[in-house]
């Protein structure tokens, strides 16, 4: 009897400690599953991290994944297809893994789906904005940084971008002209030479371009810009995933020096380009390399002209001159009480030709300061009114570069960012095995759902927020 009541009670106490051994078993599977998902979801995302566009960091330092690798896609179906193999791989389920029968988890990829992401198209550019604003900080200390804020303010204050050169001219060819009319009413023969005539018949900046590059100088690059981000329509993610803000007022002049220093321009070019004068094309937006520049010299022409003029007529030993010669014109014309007009058509028609010469001086790499000093001043007052321009150079102020930096702070701040972004566009695409690229399809930060399954009927889901941020 006591031989069987022992029997039965370890049969019994046998299926309590089965069952129980069973259940941690289950559980150890349950928790190891779980665990081994999150280990190889990490994994798999930072090995897609790892994937990076190699030419956006070569060119511009900012990490970005290319979601296309390349190909036509539209969707993130590559970049899922991508992660879904690596996790297949960190779960032992690749291809060669030369499984036999079931391991303890018997674990696969069963879904991929990339729910939210942070491309470089959103928010019309900031994205891209926000990260070069960070990579500058960690490059430069911010008194290291020119921001041309006193610039802007005399450019602000002194109308340097209005039409006062303009208003000027016009108020003195319309009182040159109406004493023209009146001569041709008294004498028959009347003419006024007036020697500001030769400068004025060249005002335009066409003229001007040939006069100080040559034509043959000029690029003829030129793109179709509907190919590209600014001007088609293109993808859109869901912006700032890890809580970042758009750049501040002060992180936008930080961006700009930025842009100064990753865009070609038409001193320092840059090589394997669409364009050759790229941050013109930044600041203007037009499809060909002349076009901008034209763009870019009119409006420095604008602020030069406007400049020197509101030096000259302040500067009393020039201003002498200017009047003795109109007074002998006047003179000679017997009109003495023309001598006043004369002198500020010769003032307005030397403030110009000196404007000539200093972008002649910015476009072969010189300085030129934004208000001139005596000793800054260039052209005499013959070589002026003949449109002489030989050039030269000055120990300070302001080179093309930087005035190209001080016109982009009256551009606007989305037009300038989406035309950086065609700028990316060009330059990935010059690169072999590129052609296909957009920059609308490149991912910063991305949330991925992961859903994992094991031979044992377990079904595991994740979410993960990565990306690059510091």
């Amino acid at each position: 009897m006591k031989k069987g009541e022992i029997t039965v009670f370890l049969s019994l106490m046998m299926t309590v400690m089965v069952g129980l051994l069973f259940q941690v078993i289950e559980a150890a599977r349950t928790n190891g599953v779980r665990f081994m998902t999150e280990c190889a979801a990490d994994m798999a995302l930072q090995s897609v991290l790892a994937e990076y566009n190699r030419e956006l960091l070569k060119q511009y330092d900012l990490f970005f994944i290319d979601s296309a690798y390349g190909s036509s896609y539209e969707t993130n179906t590559p970049l899922e297809g991508h992660l879904t193999d690596y996790l297949d791989d960190n779960l032992g389920m690749g291809e060669g893994a030369g499984r036999i029968a079931k391991d303890f988890y018997n674990a696969s990829c069963e879904s991929v789906v990339i729910t939210e992401t942070c491309k470089a198209s959103d928010m019309l550019g900031d994205v891209v904005e926000r990260y070069a604003v960070d990579y500058m900080l960690d490059l430069y200390e911010l008194d290291e940084i020119p921001f041309f804020s006193n610039e802007r303010s005399v450019i602000e204050q002194k109308g340097l971008l209005g039409n006062r050169f303009e208003e000027e001219k016009a108020k003195n060819k319309e009182r040159i002209a109406r004493y023209r009319r009146k001569g041709k009413k008294k004498f028959k023969h009347f003419s006024i030479d007036n020697p500001a005539d030769a400068v004025f018949d060249q005002m335009d900046p066409g003229i001007v371009l040939t006069k100080v590059t040559g034509s043959d100088a000029l690029s003829a690059k030129s793109i179709a810009g509907s190919e590209y981000v600014s001007s088609r329509n293109y993808e859109e993610g869901d912006g700032f995933l890890h809580g970042e803000t758009a750049a501040t007022k002060t992180e936008d002049l930080i961006f700009q020096r930025y842009l100064v220093e990753r865009c070609g321009n038409y001193v320092t070019r840059k090589n394997n380009s669409e364009l050759g004068y790229e941050l013109e094309y930044v600041l203007c937006g037009k499809d060909s390399d002349k076009d901008n520049l034209d763009s870019v010299v009119t409006r420095l022409l604008l602020i030069r002209e406007t400049a020197n003029f509101l030096y000259l007529s302040c500067d009393t030993r020039r201003c002498a001159e200017a009047e003795a010669l109109a007074d002998t014109v006047a003179a000679v014309c017997l009109l003495p009480e023309l001598g006043k007009i004369i002198k500020w058509s010769i003032i307005l028609a030397w403030s110009y030709s000196e404007a000539v010469n200093d972008i002649r001086i910015l476009l072969s790499g010189g300085k030129v300061a934004l208000m001139k000093t005596d000793e800054q001043w260039k052209l005499g007052l013959l070589n002026g009114l003949r449109m002489k321009t030989p050039g030269g150079d000055n120990a300070s102020g302001l080179t093309y570069r930087d005035y190209l930096q001080i016109l982009m702070l009256f551009v606007n701040k989305e037009e300038r960012n989406m035309r950086f972004l065609d700028i990316m566009e060009m330059d990935v695409r010059c690169i072999s095995g590129n052609d296909l690229f957009r920059i609308d399809r490149c991912i910063h930060d991305l949330e991925a759902v992961i859903t994992v399954k094991s031979g044992w009927g377990h079904h595991i889901r994740i979410e993960r927020l990565v990306g690059y941020q510091k």
